[in-house]
């Protein structure tokens, strides 16, 4: 439809919804789409997939930018977690470290085996928080694509 002026997409539109059969269409044009299109399918290159829909190309649009916003949502989700989930850890790995150079000042073994053996377990919590972390599924940053 990019080379044709408005009364040939017009009789088009009319010759296509007149026949009644399965025409396989590529076009841009939202208008075009949403009068005589009831099925799409989305080639989408960057993503080697195909996306098939049983509706109107406007409310494919709309479904495609609310699943968009949706995933962008559960992103910066994600990576203020991610960021949480890192301070906490940084937090009791530096607590850990502290611990393990603690000198008592009255050389009392006693208390500097306390700390150490706290400064133990500050690690290994430090280690499952990340250990959490990374084990949480990754949502992929939504890479926006200037139209053709």
């Amino acid at each position: 439809t990019n080379h044709l002026d408005l009364p040939s997409i017009l009789w088009l539109q009319e010759a296509i919804l007149a026949s009644g059969k399965a025409v396989v269409l590529v076009s841009h044009d939202g208008a075009f789409l949403d009068a005589v299109a009831n099925r799409l399918w989305d080639v989408d290159p960057d993503k080697l997939s195909i996306a098939a829909a049983g509706t109107s190309f406007s409310g494919y649009q709309r479904a495609k930018e609310l699943a968009r916003e949706q995933q962008r949502v559960a992103y910066d989700a994600q990576q203020k977690r991610h960021k949480r989930l890192t301070g906490v850890a940084d937090k009791l790995r530096a607590a850990s470290a502290a611990g393990q150079r603690h000198k008592a000042s009255d050389h009392d073994l006693l208390q500097r085996d306390f700390r150490r053996d706290r400064a133990g377990r500050s690690g290994r919590k430090a280690k499952s928080v990340e250990t959490l972390r990374d084990s949480e599924a990754k949502v992929e940053r939504v890479v926006e694509h200037a139209p053709l």
